[in-house]
C-alpha cells in the first residue's frame, strides 16, 4: 500500500513538472517570438527609413525652362514643377527652399518647392552655371568669368569673385569644411576651404568633360560629359576612380542621397535620369524620362 501511495505520488509530482514546463514554456515562446517579431519589424523599418529617405529629386530642364520634380523611387514626375526662367540651369535644395541658377537671366533665385515666395536673390552674375547651397551660404560658378561666387541664403553680401582663377567652372558643390567646383576648361576639380582659402585648382585631374559634381559619406561623385561616366574620389582626391559607372552616356548633373547617386544623361526631350547604389551597382538607365536637356540635380527634403 505505502508503495503503491509513494508511487502516485511521484507520478502526480512528475505530471506536475511537465505541465509547469511545457505551459511555461509555451507561454514563453510565445511572448518571445512576438517580441523577436515585433523587434524584427522594428529593425527593418528603422532600416528601411535609413535606406529609402522621404524626398524629391530635382532637375533644371534647360530646354524647357522649368525645374522637374519627381518622387525618390521615380514616381510622380513633374516635368515643370517650377517654371518661367529664361535658361534654367543649375538646381539645390536646402532648408526648405529650392534654390536654382539661370544662366540666362544672369541670376540665383529660390522658391518654395509648391513655387509659392519665389524671388530673385542674386543678379549681376556671369553666367552662373550650376550652384550649391551649405554653410549658410549660396555658391555658384561663374562661367564667363572663370570665378566662384558667394553669398549669404537671403542673397545678401554676394561677392561675384569669391574665389578666382577657376577655368570655365561648372558644377559647384560643399560640406562642412570646403568648397568643390568643376574646371570644364582644364578637366579639373578644384577645393578651398570655406572661407576661399587654399585654392587648389587641381585637386583631381585628368578628366575628359566634367559636368557635374556632388559631395557625400566621405567622397566626391562627378558625371564626366565627355567621358561618358561617373567618377569617384575620396573627399582628399586620392583613390580616383574616373569610371566608377560607365553605363551611361552623356551625363552632366548628378546627386547623392540616401543609399542612391543619381545623374541626368542624354539630350533633348530624349534626356533621363539615371540612378545607381552607392557601390555603383543597381543602375537603371531610363528611372526617369522625359527631362529636357537637364542640367543641374538635386535631391533632399
Amino acid at each position: 500500500m505505502a508503495a503503491a501511495r509513494m508511487m502516485a505520488i511521484v507520478a502526480a509530482v512528475a505530471a506536475l513538472a511537465a505541465c509547469a514546463a511545457g505551459c511555461g514554456g509555451a507561454a514563453g515562446q510565445s511572448a518571445a517570438g512576438t517580441g523577436g517579431r515585433a523587434s524584427s519589424t522594428a529593425q527593418a523599418n528603422s532600416a528601411a527609413s535609413a535606406h529609402s529617405p522621404g524626398g524629391y529629386i530635382y532637375w533644371a530642364n534647360n530646354a524647357s525652362n522649368s525645374i522637374g520634380r519627381a518622387n525618390l523611387d521615380g514616381s510622380a514626375v513633374n516635368q515643370a514643377s517650377l517654371g518661367g526662367f529664361r535658361s534654367a540651369s543649375g538646381v539645390a535644395v536646402y532648408g526648405g527652399y529650392v534654390y536654382w541658377s539661370d544662366d540666362g537671366a544672369n541670376v540665383i533665385g529660390r522658391a518654395k518647392p509648391d513655387g509659392s515666395a519665389k524671388v530673385t536673390l542674386v543678379s549681376g552674375a556671369s553666367t552662373p552655371t550650376w550652384l550649391a547651397v551649405g554653410d549658410g551660404h549660396i555658391y555658384w560658378g561663374n562661367a564667363d568669368t572663370n570665378t566662384i561666387g558667394r553669398a549669404n541664403l537671403d542673397g545678401s553680401a554676394a561677392n561675384q569673385a569669391f574665389i578666382s582663377g577657376a577655368s570655365h567652372p561648372g558644377a559647384v558643390a560643399v560640406d562642412s569644411s570646403f568648397v568643390y567646383w568643376v574646371n570644364r576648361g582644364t578637366g579639373s576639380i578644384g577645393r578651398a576651404r570655406l572661407d576661399g582659402s587654399g585654392v587648389n585648382q587641381e585637386l583631381i585631374t585628368g578628366l575628359a568633360q566634367p559636368a557635374g559634381l556632388a559631395v557625400s559619406g566621405g567622397y566626391i561623385y562627378w558625371a564626366d560629359n565627355g567621358g561618358n561616366s561617373i567618377g569617384r574620389a575620396r573627399l582628399d582626391g586620392s583613390q580616383v576612380n574616373a569610371g566608377f559607372i560607365l553605363q551611361t552616356a552623356g551625363p552632366t548633373g548628378i546627386a547623392v542621397y540616401g543609399r542612391y547617386v543619381y545623374w541626368a544623361a542624354g539630350n533633348g526631350s530624349t534626356g533621363v535620369i539615371e540612378r545607381a547604389d552607392l557601390r555603383g551597382a543597381e543602375i537603371s538607365q531610363a528611372f526617369i524620362t522625359g527631362t529636357r536637356s537637364a542640367g543641374g540635380v538635386a535631391a533632399g527634403v
